[in-house]
């Protein structure tokens, strides 16, 4: 993995422009977020995140493909510009979930959970309840999802049976 320094100015990586979800911020809550964020690159079959490790990090897919495993299976692919992964740990603070593998040069913008923390109370309200606001709605689509394939499972257990 090769990773920029934290953004002190946005222009450097006019990229981070494009990623959907900086859509729901206002200029100072971007200024904010950028400056505990860094760019991170991952080469073809280079691991982002281990199932079972704690990573303070939040994931915003600028350009790539990356691998969702659970328990060593193969679960899911990310690929979309702008889908986030690693969230819950600024929801839950637990142990990564899933591991991911890039499956192509991949580039992400990557937030330091740990240092959101640290500002004060007054610059949090800048962009945490737009930062939940988004989390929210990506765990909805997530949760529409699961309920789908939970549905198609149960239809085929009841037609084996």
């Amino acid at each position: 993995m090769q990773q920029s320094d934290y953004i002190k100015d946005p222009n450097t990586y006019p990229e981070i422009w494009t990623l959907p979800f900086f859509t729901d911020f206002n200029d100072t809550a971007k200024k904010i977020l950028l400056s505990v964020s860094r760019i991170r690159s991952f080469e073809h079959d280079e691991t982002i995140t281990k199932q079972g490790d704690f990573d303070p990090w939040v994931y915003f897919l600028i350009e790539g493909t990356i691998t969702v495993i659970v328990n060593q299976e193969s679960v899911a692919e990310i690929a979309e510009h702008g889908a986030v992964f690693g969230e819950m740990v600024l929801i839950d603070e637990s142990d990564r979930s899933a591991t991911l593998i890039s499956t192509s040069a991949t580039r992400c913008l990557a937030i330091d959970a740990v240092l959101l923390e640290e500002f004060e109370e007054q610059e949090k309200a800048y962009f945490l309840s737009d930062l939940y606001r988004l989390f929210a709605k990506v765990m909805a689509i997530r949760l529409r999802e699961a309920d789908d394939e939970i549905s198609i499972l149960k239809k085929e257990i009841n037609h084996i049976r």
